[in-house]
């Protein structure tokens, strides 16, 4: 045990036994029966950690994908949006916006310091416009978790959504997306689940997914409608 391998990092974590022991079992089909039934009697689980009534979307990429998927499936070239920019995955969303060609006002926030919701509403109020709010639950590289529930109070009333990176939130620190009006709450696996990277959860409200509906997909391989519709039938979209 003195020469076991510890990672003292922010992600990916160390993984517990039994999940290794998980991981070294027989390869399955996932267009089977047995596949479909992982994924009904996960689902329910998936929500419960979520904290939502509808499905949670698994999404075979990082916790960037995730974040990609949310942008490119919610809005189109040249919606408006504000960024909470407080750190360095602040920006990333920043970075993702711009790439979908969304025109990004950034919320800039001292590192270490968590963002003022006095200051999302005043942001919001001075540009009716903005289509979404785009900040992280617990921003990873500064440690700082944002009051994300005090935000989507003062957003109550707008047509605005508000979308949460809960990468190192979810599963660590409470972030019940349905009592707490988040239209967009995503996660990964190397984290708070104590997975290997690579898979992603995602899930929107009733009003995110109409306008997920509403928006033409930015990108083949991450459409939520349709990872919605197989998620539905116990399947994966790809």
């Amino acid at each position: 045990m003195f020469n076991k391998t510890r990672l003292l990092t922010p992600g990916p974590t160390p993984l517990p036994e039994r999940v290794r022991l998980a991981l070294a079992r027989d390869m399955i089909h996932h267009r089977k029966g047995e596949f479909t039934a992982i994924m009904d009697r996960v689902q329910e689980k998936l929500r419960r950690l979520f904290g939502t009534e509808g499905p949670v979307l698994p999404l075979s990429c990082s916790g960037t994908g995730a974040m990609t998927a949310a942008v490119y499936s919610l809005f189109s070239p040249g919606d408006r949006v504000l960024v909470v920019e407080g750190g360095k995955f602040g920006e990333r969303w920043r970075a993702i916006a711009a790439s979908r060609g969304l025109l990004v006002t950034s919320l800039q926030v001292p590192w270490g310091e968590a963002v003022r919701p006095e200051d999302v509403a005043a942001a919001l109020e001075a540009d009716p416009a903005i289509r979404g709010v785009l900040l992280q639950v617990c921003e990873t590289s500064t440690g700082v978790r944002h009051p994300v529930r005090e935000v989507a109070e003062r957003m109550a009333g707008r047509e605005t959504l508000l979308v949460a990176d809960g990468i190192s939130a979810v599963g660590i620190s409470p972030c019940p997306m349905d009592a707490w009006n988040i239209d967009c709450l995503l996660t990964g696996s190397q984290k708070g689940l104590m997975l290997p990277p690579g898979l992603a959860l995602l899930a929107l409200s009733p009003r995110a997914w109409e306008r997920a509906g509403a928006t033409r997909p930015g990108c083949f391989y991450f459409d939520l409608p349709g990872e919605r519709d197989n998620v539905l039938k116990g399947q994966t979209l790809f």
